[in-house]
């Protein structure tokens, strides 16, 4: 490990961008490119591994580093990410989830039981909306209306509904590659196929989900047992101004948005006085347009795509995982321009939702990361956690294992978020001391971080960015604090079930 001035400027630097994902939340995107740009005024970033940074195994070999056995793009990721962004935020744009909502929101209403009934839906949609498309959508989509049916059904189940809706996105988000960026950055990293990802991982997810559905059906009924005093307060859904839910605009970097969603505390008495039916709440949607259907058969395209990647790649070498999005992003562009000719500006509209700041995140992680590689800080922690950690965990058999890694990741997405997270120990897991060492059970191992990347954000709301943008949505600071109390404790739940079923799926494949 080199012990330099300019190696003692990058560590500090790198320090003060992982401080600062975390607080304040408001610029945590922002800083670490400006820190990357700080450092690399000052040399102590060359710009040979900036080029690295970008371009990773695809760097000309004058600027290579030898040592690096990582099969990371870091460009293609960004592409990857941003064109899956579109394909799905014009998706949502449509509101064809909030009618697929609304429907199942409709038929928990009319049941015998509309809170445990309504439990049940909004966890499948949950499941079937991170599948298909990410997290993300999941908490675009389903916060509000999850919200306007606590109001209309029982608002003690409103923290059971809240916790399914968050803990299941971040479950089912680690069975398929698509499902998070992190499994992106992950996947890239070993070379690892769409198929080889999803047998290794789709079964432990749904199990994990499932838990997490169980978990949230056990509080609810405790909740609605527990007999609530006279209320004086109620949650509803409100349209405020931009400057009362930034942290949600700043985090996902729609700053030209003028409104946004948020949940305030409200007095029920002083509203009953005026209009009982709150102007601010949403009109229902009840009807798929032709823009909906579209939208919708073309993320069906997208999943069927995703699904045949590894034949197709094996027919045709040369089409490479991210070409589908790029491809899938040209047909919705195509979609949007059909269906919007006569109103272009809602296209504009469409990508300024976009999350802008995320690919200057991610490219500053990268090369922060890369730069402590250079540094050879990295391969010191690889070879410190080996001897110190690693190599008794091996001992202890493989179940030991996908525990240490799934915990040693959720700990890391607590410190860090779980972007920073994944590049970080994917790389320590890249490193020849970590990777010669696991031997036959590095998949084991990568599928744990894998998993924890995902897991970890259900504890504390910087875990991911999903998290702060969902903490924006939620001012209910009371609702928050025990969201994440409990989801902690899912956190707990998922690791053990997940790596459970990895030693089984490691055993059977």
């Amino acid at each position: 490990m080199e012990v330099s001035p300019r190696a003692i400027l990058f560590i500090i630097g790198f320090l003060v961008a992982c401080i600062f994902v975390i607080f304040p939340a408001k610029i945590a995107i922002g800083l670490p490119i400006a820190v990357v740009v700080v450092l690399f005024l000052t040399t102590s970033i060359p710009w040979v591994v900036v080029i690295r940074g970008i371009l990773g195994v695809q760097t000309p070999d004058w600027a290579k580093d030898p040592s690096n056995s990582s099969y990371l793009v870091p460009y293609t990721v960004i592409i990857l990410f941003m064109t899956l962004a579109y394909v799905c935020m014009s998706a949502e744009h449509t509101k064809a989830f909030i009618v697929i909502a609304n429907k199942f929101s409709k038929t928990a209403l009319s049941s015998s039981n509309p809170g445990i009934i309504g439990l049940s839906l909004f966890s499948l949609l949950a499941a079937i909306f991170t599948l298909v498309t990410s997290n993300d959508i999941v908490i675009l989509t389903l916060t509000p209306i999850i919200l306007q049916f606590s109001k209309k059904t029982d608002s003690r189940l409103l923290l059971s509904l809240l916790l399914a809706e968050f803990c299941s996105a971040n479950s089912y988000s680690a069975g398929l590659l698509s499902g998070n960026p992190s499994n992106i950055i992950l996947s890239s990293v070993f070379k690892i196929d769409f198929s080889t990802y999803m047998k290794y991982l789709l079964l432990p997810a749904i199990v994990s989900g499932l838990a997490v559905y169980v978990y949230c059906f056990v509080l609810a009924k405790h909740s609605t047992r527990i007999q609530s005093a006279p209320a004086t307060k109620d949650i509803e859904l409100q349209l405020t101004t931009k400057s009362e839910s930034k942290d949600a605009s700043n985090m996902m970097g729609n700053e030209h948005d003028e409104k946004s969603m948020a949940v305030k505390a409200v007095d029920v008495k002083k509203e009953s006085e005026g209009n009982p039916d709150s102007a601010t709440e949403e009109k229902d949607v009840d009807t798929f347009n032709a823009n909906m259907k579209v939208s919708l058969a073309l993320l069906l395209l997208l999943f069927i795509l995703f699904l045949s990647s590894t034949p197709i790649q094996n027919r045709w070498p040369v089409i490479e995982f991210w070409h589908i999005a790029v491809f899938m992003f040209i047909l919705t562009l195509i979609k949007d321009f059909i269906f919007y000719r006569h109103n272009l500006h809602t296209i504009a509209d469409i990508v300024k939702t976009l999350p802008w700041k995320v690919p200057l995140f991610l490219l500053a992680m990268f090369i922060l990361v890369e730069t402590a590689s250079y540094y050879h800080f990295t391969s010191s922690i690889a070879q410190f956690l080996a001897n110190t950690c690693i190599s008794p965990v091996l001992r202890m058999g493989d179940l030991v294992t996908a525990l240490f890694f799934n915990v040693l990741t959720c700990i890391a997405c607590i410190i860090f978020n779980n972007l920073p997270a994944t590049i970080f120990v994917t790389r320590i897991l890249s490193e020849p001391a970590v990777k010669d060492l696991l031997g036959d059970r590095l998949y084991l191992a990568t599928f744990s971080v894998a998993a924890g990347t995902n897991f970890g954000a259900c504890i504390l709301p910087h875990g991911s960015l999903a998290g702060l943008m969902w903490s924006g949505f939620v001012h209910d600071k009371d609702v928050l604090k025990r969201v994440w109390k409990h989801g902690s404790l899912v956190c707990l739940v998922l690791v053990v079930v997940c790596s459970l079923l990895l030693c089984f799926m490691q055993r059977i494949l």
